[in-house]
Protein backbone atom coordinates (compact mmCIF):
# COMPACT_ATOMS: atom_id res chain seq x y z
CA UNK A 1 0.00 0.00 0.00
CA UNK A 2 1.32 3.42 -0.98
CA UNK A 3 0.83 6.72 1.17
CA UNK A 4 0.33 9.67 -0.59
CA UNK A 5 1.59 12.76 2.03
CA UNK A 6 1.71 16.07 0.52
CA UNK A 7 4.43 18.41 2.17
CA UNK A 8 4.08 22.67 1.96
CA UNK A 9 7.37 24.36 2.83
CA UNK A 10 9.07 27.61 1.49
CA UNK A 11 12.31 25.68 1.20
CA UNK A 12 13.12 22.85 -0.85
CA UNK A 13 16.33 21.63 0.35
CA UNK A 14 15.27 19.19 2.45
CA UNK A 15 12.53 17.67 -0.04
CA UNK A 16 14.91 15.12 -1.26
CA UNK A 17 16.41 13.33 2.34
CA UNK A 18 12.69 13.36 3.65
CA UNK A 19 11.27 11.85 0.76
CA UNK A 20 14.35 9.13 0.59
CA UNK A 21 13.55 8.21 4.05
CA UNK A 22 9.65 8.19 4.29
CA UNK A 23 10.01 5.66 0.54
CA UNK A 24 11.46 3.09 2.92
CA UNK A 25 8.08 2.97 4.32
CA UNK A 26 6.24 3.12 1.03
CA UNK A 27 5.25 6.84 1.82
CA UNK A 28 5.21 9.49 -1.38
CA UNK A 29 5.90 12.41 -0.48
CA UNK A 30 4.70 14.78 -2.81
CA UNK A 31 5.60 18.76 -2.74
CA UNK A 32 3.80 21.83 -3.63
CA UNK A 33 5.82 23.44 -5.94
CA UNK A 34 3.74 25.53 -7.90
CA UNK A 35 1.76 26.71 -4.97
CA UNK A 36 1.14 30.29 -3.95
CA UNK A 37 -2.22 30.47 -2.55
CA UNK A 38 -4.70 28.80 -0.35
CA UNK A 39 -6.88 27.91 -3.20
CA UNK A 40 -3.75 26.78 -5.11
CA UNK A 41 -2.56 24.81 -2.12
CA UNK A 42 -6.21 22.99 -1.93
CA UNK A 43 -6.32 22.51 -6.29
CA UNK A 44 -2.98 20.89 -5.84
CA UNK A 45 -4.73 18.65 -2.99
CA UNK A 46 -7.13 17.45 -5.14
CA UNK A 47 -4.78 17.02 -8.51
CA UNK A 48 -2.06 15.06 -6.20
CA UNK A 49 -4.86 13.01 -4.32
CA UNK A 50 -3.14 13.92 -1.01
CA UNK A 51 -4.08 11.84 1.88
CA UNK A 52 -1.82 13.66 4.58
CA UNK A 53 -0.44 16.83 4.85
CA UNK A 54 2.89 17.90 6.68
CA UNK A 55 2.96 22.02 6.87
CA UNK A 56 5.63 24.22 8.42
CA UNK A 57 4.81 26.82 10.18
CA UNK A 58 7.06 29.82 9.28
CA UNK A 59 6.12 29.97 5.43
CA UNK A 60 7.04 33.25 5.07
CA UNK A 61 9.90 32.82 1.88
CA UNK A 62 7.31 31.80 -0.50
CA UNK A 63 3.68 32.74 1.39
CA UNK A 64 1.97 35.49 2.96
CA UNK A 65 0.44 33.14 5.56
CA UNK A 66 1.45 30.71 8.31
CA UNK A 67 0.97 27.33 7.98
CA UNK A 68 -1.41 27.27 11.04
CA UNK A 69 -3.74 29.55 8.89
CA UNK A 70 -3.25 27.17 5.79
CA UNK A 71 -4.12 24.29 8.24
CA UNK A 72 -7.33 26.02 9.10
CA UNK A 73 -8.12 26.79 5.62
CA UNK A 74 -7.68 23.55 4.22
CA UNK A 75 -9.97 21.90 7.57
CA UNK A 76 -12.70 24.16 6.11
CA UNK A 77 -12.66 22.88 2.36
CA UNK A 78 -11.65 19.22 3.14
CA UNK A 79 -12.19 18.37 7.34
CA UNK A 80 -11.25 14.55 6.94
CA UNK A 81 -7.95 15.34 5.37
CA UNK A 82 -5.29 15.14 8.34
CA UNK A 83 -2.99 17.96 8.42
CA UNK A 84 0.02 18.11 10.42
CA UNK A 85 2.16 21.25 11.83
CA UNK A 86 5.60 20.29 10.54
CA UNK A 87 8.47 22.77 11.15
CA UNK A 88 11.74 23.49 13.29
CA UNK A 89 9.92 26.25 15.44
CA UNK A 90 10.06 25.50 19.14
CA UNK A 91 6.93 25.89 21.42
CA UNK A 92 4.57 26.93 18.79
CA UNK A 93 1.17 28.10 20.31
CA UNK A 94 -0.94 30.40 18.30
CA UNK A 95 -4.40 28.59 19.24
CA UNK A 96 -5.26 27.62 15.43
CA UNK A 97 -3.64 24.02 15.80
CA UNK A 98 -3.98 21.22 18.57
CA UNK A 99 -0.51 20.56 20.06
CA UNK A 100 -0.83 17.28 19.71
CA UNK A 101 -0.83 18.09 15.34
CA UNK A 102 2.64 19.84 15.88
CA UNK A 103 5.83 17.83 14.95
CA UNK A 104 9.23 19.02 14.91
CA UNK A 105 11.32 18.40 11.83
CA UNK A 106 14.11 16.78 13.81
CA UNK A 107 12.10 13.46 13.78
CA UNK A 108 13.81 12.92 10.53
CA UNK A 109 16.91 13.03 12.46
CA UNK A 110 16.34 9.77 14.47
CA UNK A 111 17.05 5.96 13.17
CA UNK A 112 14.51 3.96 10.93
CA UNK A 113 14.44 1.94 14.23
CA UNK A 114 13.58 4.89 17.19
CA UNK A 115 10.45 4.40 18.43
CA UNK A 116 9.73 7.93 18.31
CA UNK A 117 10.19 7.71 14.45
CA UNK A 118 8.27 5.08 14.48
CA UNK A 119 5.27 6.03 16.12
CA UNK A 120 5.47 8.96 13.61
CA UNK A 121 5.29 6.52 10.44
CA UNK A 122 2.70 5.12 12.37
CA UNK A 123 0.73 8.27 12.79
CA UNK A 124 1.09 8.58 9.29
CA UNK A 125 -0.06 5.50 8.06
CA UNK A 126 -3.15 5.46 10.65
CA UNK A 127 -4.09 8.91 8.99
CA UNK A 128 -3.94 8.05 5.97
CA UNK A 129 -6.27 4.75 6.67
CA UNK A 130 -8.99 7.17 8.74
CA UNK A 131 -8.58 9.28 5.70
CA UNK A 132 -9.64 6.61 3.33
CA UNK A 133 -12.15 5.18 5.65
CA UNK A 134 -14.00 8.52 5.86
CA UNK A 135 -13.71 8.95 1.72
CA UNK A 136 -15.90 5.82 1.70
CA UNK A 137 -18.48 6.83 4.27
CA UNK A 138 -18.56 10.04 1.61
CA UNK A 139 -19.19 7.63 -1.14
CA UNK A 140 -22.44 6.18 0.25
CA UNK A 141 -23.60 9.94 0.94
CA UNK A 142 -22.71 10.83 -2.44
CA UNK A 143 -24.94 8.08 -3.96
CA UNK A 144 -27.56 8.81 -1.94
CA UNK A 145 -27.49 12.39 -2.20
CA UNK A 146 -27.26 11.38 -6.34
CA UNK A 147 -30.01 8.54 -6.20
CA UNK A 148 -32.24 11.92 -4.39
CA UNK A 149 -31.35 13.72 -7.09
CA UNK A 150 -32.40 11.82 -10.01
CA UNK A 151 -35.51 10.68 -8.30
CA UNK A 152 -37.19 13.60 -6.34
CA UNK A 153 -34.73 16.24 -6.93
CA UNK A 154 -32.62 17.98 -3.61
CA UNK A 155 -35.41 19.05 -1.53
CA UNK A 156 -32.74 22.13 -0.35
CA UNK A 157 -30.06 24.37 -1.36
CA UNK A 158 -27.80 22.60 1.47
CA UNK A 159 -28.20 19.16 -0.12
CA UNK A 160 -27.52 20.42 -3.37
CA UNK A 161 -24.17 22.34 -2.48
CA UNK A 162 -23.35 19.00 -0.19
CA UNK A 163 -23.75 17.19 -3.35
CA UNK A 164 -21.32 19.31 -5.74
CA UNK A 165 -18.76 19.23 -2.40
CA UNK A 166 -18.81 15.51 -2.36
CA UNK A 167 -18.92 15.10 -6.27
CA UNK A 168 -15.80 17.40 -6.24
CA UNK A 169 -13.93 15.66 -3.87
CA UNK A 170 -14.89 12.34 -4.83
CA UNK A 171 -14.15 12.48 -8.72
CA UNK A 172 -10.93 14.18 -7.86
CA UNK A 173 -9.65 10.97 -5.85
CA UNK A 174 -11.28 8.47 -8.51
CA UNK A 175 -14.03 7.50 -6.22
CA UNK A 176 -16.85 8.50 -8.83
CA UNK A 177 -16.50 9.09 -12.74
CA UNK A 178 -16.45 12.32 -13.96
CA UNK A 179 -20.40 13.86 -14.94
CA UNK A 180 -21.29 16.34 -17.17
CA UNK A 181 -20.84 19.74 -15.88
CA UNK A 182 -24.50 20.47 -16.43
CA UNK A 183 -25.49 17.70 -13.90
CA UNK A 184 -23.27 19.19 -11.01
CA UNK A 185 -23.98 22.75 -11.69
CA UNK A 186 -26.23 24.37 -9.10
CA UNK A 187 -29.98 25.36 -10.02
CA UNK A 188 -28.82 29.05 -8.58
CA UNK A 189 -26.12 29.14 -11.31
CA UNK A 190 -28.33 27.06 -13.57
CA UNK A 191 -30.76 30.09 -13.68
CA UNK A 192 -28.18 32.78 -13.55
CA UNK A 193 -26.85 30.98 -16.97
CA UNK A 194 -30.46 31.31 -18.38
CA UNK A 195 -31.10 34.80 -17.54
CA UNK A 196 -27.94 35.29 -19.36
CA UNK A 197 -28.94 33.75 -22.27
CA UNK A 198 -32.25 35.72 -21.95
CA UNK A 199 -30.70 38.96 -21.70
CA UNK A 200 -28.26 38.45 -24.71
CA UNK A 201 -31.35 38.02 -26.86
CA UNK A 202 -32.23 41.28 -25.70
CA UNK A 203 -28.57 43.41 -26.71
Amino acid sequence: MDYRVGFVDDLENMIEKYSKKLSRNNISLIYASDCLTFNDVFEWILNNTIEYLLIDYNLSQKYNFSGSQLIHYINNMIPDLPCIIFSSVKDINDDLVQRNLIKEKDIFEKSMDDIEYKRFIDEIKNGVEVFKKRKEASLEEYNNLLMKKNKDGFSSSSEEERFIYLYKILMSYGMVDRILPEIVKSSVEAKIDDLISKLDKYI
